[in-house]
């Protein structure tokens, strides 16, 4: 490691000024800060106490801790250089770790040697005149140990200095590391403020007071970044202004997006979902048709930025599944079993919600990426220099468009599934579309595979980039955007009681809730907040099992856990087929399962069968069932990393194993369990069951 410092009363001059500089700012900004009363009572007091709080919050941000973090840094920056003047350099700093050893060992070698030459030399001349004089001595008192104590100060002197650079510069390198992502974060939140500060306190407080912003949607101005978001969020929190729903949906289809923001353009996907969930059919009908007459470059770019963000959300939404399934208990004890299988039952309408969400986004996605894969919109080419009827030449304009016709998007009652019809330019195709979903992956490999998604996936996946706040991973680790992305999952994940009761506080407040309605209230915001951890901690993890499930063996992983998929349809022929694990919710279930619990959940459930429901009596057939399976050594395609896998001890997950080991290994272990009778594994049982089990936990039937 070197390290070099070129210009050391010049950094000591840049550290000051910067600390003098958030000094100062810290002086002028407490002159601006006004504290906003968040204790109002009356009508809509809630949210307007909501959008106060947050207020407040932007400017102890912009007011209070960026100053203080600016003249932290500038701290950190002369508290180095002093280091180094107190090591003696005033202009210039070096040091190497290769150097200094060689210095060292220099001094310690080479040195000593010739100190030794030179004595020796002195020595020997001393003695000569000792010889002529013929009195004297020749020899040189403590020589040695001066000499010793010379140079192992010297090696000591040096090594203290080198590692007090080193110490000096590390500390620096961690210190600038944290400033530089807490700089980050205040230029997000700074943008954020600067967003929601143009959108006029008037033009909010109305939205307020016609019940538009509410104390649990004011956090929409949390995903405020960008000129374009400003310009969305106004429409947003102006529903109730338009006459109809098809003049809100249609403005929201024209919206510019194209320095729209990941968290805006999820809060637009919200909203198309909550008219898919409220069986809104002619105001999604008018935002597919008018965005759809739209440029085509202009289609592309929004139908991307939606599905990139429903992809961000239906991935939140499998994470919420996931966090509300506890692991299996590690021992035998009945109670803590008893306790996790309420917890499982408890979690059943929960995950039936959950999972009608996921298959609403689904639908719309399907809807996106269709019209992105197929170009829908207006494109108009020019060709120059084109021989006309008189002999002359010019430019010769021609324009194509295909769009959604106007009137043609419907809703099938019975199954929630869209019909639309396509036109080109401006005919009818012979064939109307519609939108299918396929619940297994049999049905959707019937349908057979397209390779049109793969260019939108490399779009998408290049969206984002050029904006730090963008990415899933800010997102997620900032707290007010975190927040809204918990609030659409949250919402998703609440019954139809619950729903009434927050559509009620919503228009209403709490004050308008009964006694009773109010305590339910309370313990679902109590619910809500504890789940939320369990959110956060699970996103990660959802996103990594759909990366998992993509992978190159992916085929058969989806074939092992029955993913199935969504298309669009044109009379017998499929247009658009959609496998994206992401979109079959008890699919990632299985597989979130499969890596927590290994096979003990589905030996679980069937000894509790056999047991009819006797918990105390399955914990006793489970443990000897284990203790027979672990005694069973690896062989084959049973290898250990697939025996440990089965035993859920979480040392390995099902992508680390790879499709194809996973086939191969529930294949073999049909084998080696030859011997257990009741419970040798059946393969085709253990796929049915699973499906069977996980499908009736999000409410599609089943045992």
């Amino acid at each position: 490691m070197s390290i070099q410092v070129k210009n050391i009363a010049g950094l000591d001059s840049y550290g000051t000024s910067i600390h003098t500089f958030g000094g100062r700012f810290e002086e002028v900004a407490s002159d601006t800060v006004r504290e906003f009363n968040t204790s109002l009572e009356g009508e809509k007091a809630e949210a307007i106490n909501a959008f106060f709080e947050k207020l407040n919050k932007i400017q102890t941000t912009v007011f209070k801790d960026a100053p203080k973090d600016i003249m932290t840094y500038g701290q950190q920056v002369f508290t180095f250089t002093g280091e180094l003047k107190g090591l003696g350099f005033s202009t210039l700093a070096y040091t190497d770790d290769e150097s200094i050893t060689t210095l060292t060992n220099s001094l310690e070698g080479q040195q000593r040697d010739e100190i030794t030459g030179v004595k020796s030399k002195v020595t020997q001349a001393l003695q000569q005149a000792v010889d002529v004089l013929g009195e004297g001595d020749a020899t040189i008192p403590n020589f040695d140990t001066t000499v010793e104590s010379l140079i192992l100060e010297e090696v000591k002197f040096r090594k203290e200095t080198h590692e007090g650079i080193k110490t000096a510069h590390e500390t620096l390198e961690k210190a600038v590391t944290n400033s530089g992502e807490r700089f980050e974060a205040l230029t997000t939140m700074t943008q954020n403020a600067k967003a929601i500060t143009s959108i006029p306190a008037l033009n909010i407080l109305d939205a307020i007071q016609r019940g538009d912003l509410r104390q649990d949607n004011v956090n929409y101005l949390d995903a405020a970044y960008t000129s374009d978001d400003v310009e969305i969020i106004k429409v947003l929190i102006s529903e109730s202004r338009y006459k109809t729903k098809q003049d809100f949906f249609e403005k929201l289809a024209r919206a510019k997006v194209d320095d729209a923001s990941l968290p805006t353009t999820m809060l637009v996907a919200n909203r198309l979902e909550k008219a898919a969930e409220k069986d809104e059919v002619e105001g999604l009908g008018a935002f597919f048709e008018v965005l759809s007459n739209r440029d085509v470059k202009e289609v592309q770019v929004y139908t991307a930025k939606l599905s990139s963000s429903i992809d961000t959300i239906v991935d939140g939404l499998n994470a919420k599944g996931q966090s509300l399934r506890k692991p299996m208990p590690k021992n035998y004890n009945s109670e803590e079993y008893q306790a996790w299988l309420k917890g499982e039952e408890e979690a059943k309408e929960r995950l039936k919600s959950l999972k009608e969400s996921s298959v609403r986004y689904g639908r719309l996605n399907n809807i996106l990426t269709y019209m992105n894969t197929e170009k829908f919109g207006k494109v108009t080419i020019t060709v120059k220099d084109v021989a006309q009827e008189n002999g002359k030449t010019g430019d010769y304009t021609v324009s194509t468009k295909r769009n959604i016709k106007a009137g043609s998007f419907t809703s099938s009652k019975t199954d929630g599934e869209y019909t639309f019809t396509i036109q080109d330019l401006g005919i009818d195709r012979k064939d109307g579309s519609e939108t299918i979903s396929v619940s297994s992956y049999k049905e959707q490999d019937q349908l057979g595979k397209l390779d049109k998604m793969e260019k939108l996936r490399k779009q998408k996946e290049g969206l984002w980039m050029e904006s730090a706040y963008n990415t899933t991973k800010n997102i997620v680790s900032m707290n007010p955007v975190a927040g809204f992305i918990w609030n659409m999952a949250e919402a998703a994940a609440t019954t139809k009681e619950e729903k009434n009761i927050l559509d009620d506080v919503a228009k209403n407040g709490t004050k308008a809730l009964s006694e009773t309605d109010f305590k339910k209230y309370k313990n679902l915001k109590k619910a809500s907040s504890h789940v939320a951890s369990g959110f956060f901690e699970h996103f990660e993890k959802a996103q990594k099992i759909q990366e998992e499930l993509e992978k190159i063996d992916k085929d058969l992983l989806s074939q092992e856990m029955d993913v199935g998929g969504t298309a669009i349809k044109e009379g017998n022929s499929y247009k658009h087929i959609s496998g994206q694990t992401r979109y079959d919710f008890e699919a990632n279930l299985r597989m979130a399962d499969l890596q927590q619990n290994g096979l003990r959940g589905y030996y679980f459930r069937q000894i509790l069968n056999k047991k009819e429901g006797d918990v105390a009596s399955a914990l006793i057939d489970l443990k000897n069932l284990e203790e027979k399976l672990n005694a069973i050594e690896p062989s084959g395609d049973y290898t250990e990393e697939v025996k440990s896998l089965f035993s859920g001890d979480g040392s390995i997950s099902p992508v680390q194993l790879g499709g194809e080991k996973l086939v191969k290994g529930l294949n073999e272990f049909k084998n080696v369990t030859q011997d257990l009778g009741d419970y040798k594994f059946n393969y085709s049982n253990y796929s049915k069951d699973e499906d069977l089990y996980f499908n009736h936990l999000v409410g599609i039937g089943g045992n």
